[in-house]
């Protein structure tokens, strides 16, 4: 039900279900893709920490979804502070695509 709250956008469901879960590196990727899609802070603060704490190579990659997040639910200074203090490995990984979606928001 969680997976399926999280596929849905149902934040509010996947928040309550998210301790009943056994926490794996698949529900947090999950996690913060409804985080990116909704920009919901919550979601976001529930999973990247602990994408960046156990695997670092798909961090680099779902970096972008992080910009996102706080594209949608912070003030735009917030974003930019974001990528610059991150990591260059994580930089790297940003395309102009990524920069024109965030641009809309």
């Amino acid at each position: 039900l969680c997976f399926r709250s999280l596929n849905t956008l149902d934040t509010k469901s996947a928040i309550e279900l998210l301790p009943l879960i056994t926490p794996s590196i698949h529900l947090y990727k999950s996690t913060l893709r409804c985080a990116a899609q909704t920009g919901n802070l919550e979601l976001y603060n529930l999973s990247w920490p602990h994408i960046e704490e156990k695997s670092s190579d798909l961090a680099e990659k779902l970096f972008s979804w992080t910009l996102q997040v706080l594209a949608k639910s912070s003030p735009p200074n917030s974003v930019l502070d974001h990528i610059c203090n991150s990591p260059d490995k994580y930089r790297i990984f940003l395309s102009i695509y990524h920069y024109e979606q965030l641009a809309k928001h």
